[in-house]
């Protein structure tokens, strides 16, 4: 797990359509406060993207479209991650 940059994340498809305002509001408001501390279950997982090749330049976001959108929201600039390459199990 490291640390990148929320300006290198693009969100591809998902099979979720819809994003509650106020689930998305909550949660950015738990990041503000808390940041990504181990003792914060909610805010500490990490989201999961998929790397394209050497150099690294951008990050397609797998998992966690919602924990991305609020860190947005709370005006964050970096995000714990998972990171993992076009050859793994997603």
């Amino acid at each position: 797990m490291q640390t990148i940059s929320l300006d290198v994340v693009i969100e591809q498809s998902n099979y979720r359509t819809q994003y509650p305002a106020d689930h998305i509001a909550g949660l950015a408001d738990s990041m503000r406060l808390f940041g990504f501390k181990p003792e914060f279950a909610v805010t500490v997982r990490p989201i999961t993207v998929m790397s394209y090749g050497v150099p690294v330049s951008l990050y397609a976001l797998v998992k966690g479209h919602c924990r991305t959108r609020a860190a947005r929201l709370a005006e964050l600039t970096a995000i714990p991650a998972h990171i993992t390459t076009e050859t793994d199990d997603c």
